[in-house]
């Protein structure tokens, strides 16, 4: 996968987790940021506000913009995918290329920095006894991993914080702030990016539905 090459001012939302996340890059290496874990559905435009009276910028200023597609707060992420769509359908963002990242690689850069040489498998709880995974020798695949796989392999494995738990699991899962701060103020931040057509959120689980068949007893028919 190529690198991604985004243009600046560089605006990034950050919905996946319990911490609302809006940073914007004006030029190369040069990140500032805002947080609230307040709901995204308030926090994202409060803080976008904020972050436009900081750093005296309008949002027909980016020239690029990225998205946290997932995995984690599935009400979150539609919140920014909806807000970029908006900007894009209104005209607010004019020749503006979109770009896309994963909580997982934003996780896995900051444990690749402090834990170099290890092999290393980042995870967040994907619910029926499954996990989200990325392992660094593969950084560019997400995948479902179900928790008895989990549990027999023997990488390090790293649970982000800040995205809800529910399967109990044996395995041995050390816990791993999730910090974009940390991913985007590097200069290799660009890994993570991938360039797409329209905002959409990351699907690991295609849902499945049950076909509802209306029954009826014999009585009930007049």
């Amino acid at each position: 996968m190529s690198e991604a090459k985004p243009k600046y001012p560089l605006l990034i939302l950050d919905t996946a987790s319990k911490r609302t996340w809006v940073g914007i890059i004006c030029k190369e290496s040069e990140l500032h940021w805002v947080d609230s874990r307040s709901e995204p559905s308030k926090a994202l435009f409060q803080l976008l506000r904020k972050l436009q009276a900081q750093q005296h910028f309008k949002l027909s200023d980016v020239a690029s913009i990225a998205y946290n597609e997932g995995p984690g707060s599935t009400l979150g992420i539609r919140i920014a995918v909806m807000a970029i769509r908006s900007w894009l359908s209104t005209k607010i963002l004019s020749n503006t290329t979109i770009f896309a990242f994963n909580s997982l690689a934003v996780g896995l850069t900051t444990s690749v920095e402090a834990n170099r040489g290890i092999e290393q498998i980042i995870v967040t709880d994907a619910r029926r006894n499954s996990w989200n995974a990325l392992s660094k020798d593969k950084p560019d695949q997400p995948r479902l991993i179900d928790n008895t796989d989990l549990e027999s392999i023997g990488s390090q494995l790293f649970l982000l914080n800040d995205f809800p738990r529910w399967t109990k699991s044996e395995a041995n899962l050390q816990a791993l702030d999730y910090r974009p701060e940390s991913c985007f103020a590097r200069p290799a931040f660009t890994k993570v990016l991938r360039e797409v057509d329209t905002p959409q959120p990351a699907v690991l689980r295609q849902a499945d539905y049950q076909k509802w068949v209306p029954r009826f007893k014999p009585q009930e028919i007049k």
